[in-house]
């Protein structure tokens, strides 16, 4: 798979991030950091620990993240769980349920950048 066939297999053109970072190799390069990127982490944990605070800025950054490397099925749901998270003062119902979709999206994202740049 290459980065035209990755964008395509999550409904993106790549034609966006490519003009964005220059080249293919500076876009590849920002890809493989999330392989090791510990925001996902940090945010499965704060929602362990129902901890309202720190899961709002985790899915937060991963937002922009996603946003950042047009990954917009990433962007869409950890955007739901960010605005959901926002003004709650504890974790609000319905967030692990999203959380949930959240992690199968980003699983999924994982698994075909891997075989992009691994």
């Amino acid at each position: 798979m290459n980065i035209q066939e990755f964008y395509a297999s999550i409904g993106e053109d790549s034609s966006n991030p490519l003009r964005r970072f220059g080249s293919e190799q500076l876009l590849r390069k920002y890809l493989g950091k999330m392989l090791s990127d510990q925001t996902f982490a940090s945010l499965s944990e704060a929602m362990e620990l129902n901890n309202q605070e720190l899961a709002f800025r985790a899915a937060h950054t991963l937002k922009g993240i996603a946003l950042n490397l047009d990954l917009s099925p990433l962007t869409r749901i950890s955007s739901q769980l960010t605005e959901l998270l926002r003004d709650a003062d504890q974790i609000p119902e319905g967030a692990s349920a999203l959380f949930g979709e959240l992690a199968a999206v980003y699983d999924s994202i994982i698994i075909k950048l891997r075989q992009v740049l691994l």
